[in-house]
This record gives structure tokens, sequence and C-alpha cells, in this order.
């Protein structure tokens, strides 16, 4: 009888207990330096795997499908730093080799799908026929499963209840003012970086992210703002958003302003200016509790904030 090989499972060096130690004393330059060598090692390792990298690849040698998945899988790991260090299972190594190996796919299924809408868009017109009954491509191009950018979505990570972005959106969910302040404050700090509105910026105004802003929402419904918002967040943050962490927020879309309107049709018609007077007012209102789940508090006025002039409970 012929002998029998197994292969032995090598850990990631991201299961390592000098790496969790890193990541805690994440403010040490050489803390980061390790965390980063470590993590495109173990990129690299999870390439040669899936066939994507050969042996003797580096970071340098990469193909540019390569070298853009391990970018994006770094960039989403860095923003779970404050997951990693609080909840107390990510202790376990496994648990933190599983996480990462879960971003790796998610990232390619997110370059796999990205591809296939561009090959499905620009490899045919929409006007090609389609089958013997004279029906075009286009007709059958919103059906396309990966046009939905809500199937990517499904398979990222999902938040819960401990997760500190959970407590962190429900924080900021939970404040007594206008829906519109609330929207545009959490897409204004969420999601404004990503937009694909181009501001012009002056040396003396420093306001594009307000600007985008009132760019990529104005005209929307609140409940149309709230929604588009929501799942950039996720798109930003490489993470599924359930619902119930912004329920207060979408609770509020069923009531009615003074006037008699639904929160949900109401227009988002903010300004640049009321943006930012909201902001500030929303930073001081969220400050104590931001501070109590972070242990960081922004500077805080002298005297205590006044109330909401923009609450239209």
């Amino acid at each position: 009888m012929g002998n029998t090989v197994t292969t032995k499972h090598v850990p990631l060096q991201v299961s390592s207990d000098q790496f969790y130690q890193d990541l805690l004393n994440f403010d040490d330059p050489m803390a980061q330096m390790r965390v980063m060598d470590a993590l495109e090692k173990d990129c690299l390792t999870v390439l040669r795997q899936k066939q994507m990298a050969r042996g003797s690849d580096t970071v340098d040698t990469l193909s540019s499908d390569a070298g853009d998945l391990m970018s994006a899988t770094i960039t989403a790991f860095f923003k779970y730093i404050p997951v990693y260090c609080s909840d107390p299972s990510y202790a376990d190594g496994s648990h933190r080799e599983a996480s990462l190996r879960y971003i790796f796919n998610c990232r390619l299924n997110d370059h796999r799908r990205a591809r296939k809408r561009y090959s499905d868009h620009f490899a045919f017109s929409l006007d090609d026929p389609v089958g013997d009954e004279g029906a075009t491509k286009g007709e059958f191009f919103g059906t396309d499963e990966g046009s939905d950018p809500a199937d990517i979505i499904e398979d990222r990570i999902g938040l819960t209840e401990d997760d500190l972005i959970w407590k962190v959106l429900a924080a900021y969910c939970s404040i007594n003012t206008d829906p519109g302040n609330l929207i545009g404050y959490l897409y204004k700090t969420f999601c404004s970086g990503d937009s694909a509105t181009v501001v012009r910026e002056s040396t003396r105004n420093r306001s594009g992210a307000v600007k985008k802003t009132v760019a990529d929402l104005s005209g929307r419904t609140y409940l149309d703002a709230l929604t588009y918002t929501h799942r950039m967040i996720e798109a930003n943050l490489h993470c599924r958003i359930p619902k119930e962490c912004m329920a207060a927020l979408y609770g509020r879309m069923d009531l009615q302003d003074k006037d008699g309107t639904f929160f949900r049709d109401k227009i988002f018609d903010l300004t640049v200016r009321t943006i930012t007077e909201r902001g500030s007012w929303i930073d001081s209102k969220a400050d104590a509790e931001l501070a109590r789940l972070t242990g960081k508090s922004k500077k805080k006025p002298k005297d205590p904030p006044p109330d909401d002039p923009g609450n239209s409970d």
C-alpha cells in the first residue's frame, strides 16, 4: 500500500500573538510596520493558494489584478482594527485568520463581479437581438445578477450589536433632530470621500465634503436619501449593516413633521451652511456617548450645547 501524504495547515501571521500585540499597540510606528509586513505576506500566501501568484512573486512583481486585491484586502482589514482590538473574540488567532480570509474572498468577489459587469456592458450593444422573438440585450440587462450592488453587500461581513461600528452608528441615529440633519451628517462623515461628485475647492474654502453631500442628496426624498446613504456606508466600510443598526432613524420616516408631512416624503434640500451648522451641533450632542464607546473625545465647548434649532419633533 502506498503512503498517504497529508498537508499540514500553516497558520497565517495574523493568527500569531505578536500580530495581536501589534494591533493593540497600533499607535507605535514600528508596530504599524510589522502589521503591514504581516498582512502583505499573508495576502501573498492566500494569492498563491488561489493560484493568482507564483511562489517567486513578491509585492512588486504581482499582476495588476493581484496587486489590487492585496491593496483592497489590507485597506478593508485596517478599517476593522478598532473592532479587532475591542472585541475579545478576536484575541483568538484563528478568528483573525478567518476574518482576513473572509475579507479577501469578499474583495475577490467584488473584483469578479466588477469585471463581469464591465464585459457585459462593453462586449455587446444593448440593441443586439437575443433569441428569435425580437428581444434585445438591453431588455435583459437589468436582470443580470451582477448588476445589482445589493448582491455584493450580501457577501460581506455583517455587523452585530457588539461591534463598535454598530454602536457608533446607532448613537448618531438616536440623536433627536430632524432626520434630514442626521442623513446629511452621516453622508458627509462616512460617504463624501468616495463620492462620485466632483467639487471644486478653493484654498480659502475646504468644505468639499459638505458640498458633495449637497450635490449627491439634494432633490431626493428623505427615505431615498437615507437608503442611498445606508448603502454608501456599507460600500465604504466594506461590511453589511443591518437595518436594525439604524432603526431609530428609519423609524422616524413614518412620523410626521409639524406641518403634517411624513418625513419619508420630505425633500432633502439642506444647504452647505445648514449641514455645517447642524453637523457641529450633532458632534456636540454625540460627544459624550462616543467618548464612552471609544475612550476618545473631541474638544468640547465651554458652554453646554444649545437646543437644536432644527428639531421638528
